[in-house]
């Protein structure tokens, strides 16, 4: 159950991020949410199975990604939500270039025993760096695009969370998973797992989600109290 301890430990870490937003600016849920699909896309060729489901590691701090993506946009706006996707778009250009260029280094004879180890973990197979990169910004525009809707037509926080993640994170499952698994494994069960989970962690993460945002208002309260 490690898994449970991941999605406590970061839906704890993105509340913090947003209480520390509210004092020091968004530069911080920028931070987390770079890292958060960063850290996806390292850990997506990882299939696991929780409660029968098969699903990928990265679904977790994943799914963590697009409710940071609806804080921004809830605290900031459309715009710099946008931003927030080129940001993190960009840090996963530069991880995977940078993952590239590790893995064909040649190793020292000390690492030579490791060096096939270290390739498997760093160098996802290019698909499934294409598959990870496409589905996230794709996805992620959706997620910014309903969310603004659903806040548009005064949505309360909860459904504007639940009413954007549930579209963007069917067109993420389905898009990773075609283009990663397609030949590889059964599509269906891997769309199907990731999309129930990654549903069930974005309904787990609403109180969260609530508490994050009195947390920014309280620090943005008492930043303007000692202006």
């Amino acid at each position: 159950m490690i898994w449970l301890l991941w999605i406590l430990g970061t839906f704890i870490m993105i509340t913090v991020s947003s209480g520390l937003a509210g004092r020091y600016g968004k530069g911080w849920l920028f931070a987390v949410y770079a890292v958060s699909i960063v850290i996806a896309n390292i850990t997506a060729s990882k299939l696991m199975t929780v409660f029968g489901l098969t699903v990928a590691a990265a679904d977790i701090i994943y799914t963590i990604g697009f409710t940071t993506i609806d804080l921004i946009n809830e605290y900031y706006g459309k715009m710099e939500a946008k931003r927030a996707i080129l940001v993190a778009f960009f840090c996963n250009i530069l991880w995977a270039f940078s993952a590239y260029v590790a893995v064909n280094l040649p190793p020292a004879d000390v690492f030579a025993e490791m060096q096939p180890q270290f390739a498997a973990v760093i160098g996802s197979a290019p698909r499934i760096v294409l598959a990870s990169m496409l589905a996230y910004y794709i996805a992620s525009r959706v997620d910014v695009f309903v969310y603004h809707v659903v806040r548009e037509r005064r949505g309360p926080v909860w459904a504007r969370i639940l009413g954007s993640n549930i579209i963007s994170l069917l067109v993420d499952s389905v898009i990773f998973s075609t283009i990663a698994f397609y030949g590889v494994f059964p599509l269906l069960p891997v769309i199907i797992g990731q999309y129930v989970i990654k549903n069930v962690i974005s309904v787990l993460n609403i109180p969260f989600a609530y508490l994050s945002r009195a947390i920014y208002r309280t620090q943005q309260k008492g930043m303007e109290s000692d202006v």
